[in-house]
């Protein structure tokens, strides 16, 4: 899935805000298996490298129709089985996390709305492709399939959490936070 092949560009671009990002709030979120540590790099790469071949190498000119395209074909690449299912989707939630940090330090100007729409578009196709129970490995491999149910249950805190929606009359930051906290406090005692 990974080609570790990328352009000095998006080498540079890479090495500039991976230290940023790393300490950022939104990069402590990710909740990653200690067997799958290095996914979040490689698909920050990969994914800098997919909108650099789209011609959007510059953050400032980022649109959320080549974000789709880019994080779709990262899904796409992912092989079918258990370990694809898990990269998938760690992948997913590590570039939800960038784009997140990003928007919040002001260097991707696109609504946090439609960049949210986009990312909710491709976890729900993606929670389809690889659904838990298509690729349960049993008791053969238990820190596999808590992986896989672990993401399953950041999608659904992603969603719980009503950012996918700001138009919802009720949504309010501080019930997101609270939601988004008792979720992680859910993942923290289960996995």
């Amino acid at each position: 899935m990974f080609d570790n092949q990328v352009s000095p560009e998006v080498a540079a671009q890479f090495n500039q805000n991976w230290p940023k990002f790393v300490d950022s709030e939104q990069y402590q979120n990710l909740k990653v298996g200690k067997d799958f540590k290095d996914v979040p790099a490689a698909v920050v790469q990969q994914f800098l490298g997919s909108m650099a071949d789209l011609g959007e190498l510059a953050l400032s000119q980022w649109r959320v129709d080549n974000i789709r395209e880019s994080v779709e074909a990262l899904v796409n690449a992912a092989p079918q089985d258990v370990y694809g299912a898990i990269i998938a989707t760690t992948g997913l939630l590590t570039i939800q996390q960038f784009l997140d940090w990003l928007l919040a330090t002001h260097q991707l100007p696109l609504p946090q709305a439609d960049v949210d729409h986009v990312m909710l578009d491709v976890m729900t196709q993606a929670n389809s492709e690889f659904a838990p129970e298509k690729f349960s490995l049993g008791n053969d491999d238990d820190q596999a399939d808590d992986q896989v149910n672990n993401l399953a249950l950041a999608f659904a805190s992603e969603a719980r959490q009503g950012r996918f929606d700001s138009s919802l009359p009720q949504w309010r930051e501080a019930t997101a936070n609270r939601i988004k906290a008792e979720i992680e406090s859910l993942v923290d005692r289960f996995f």
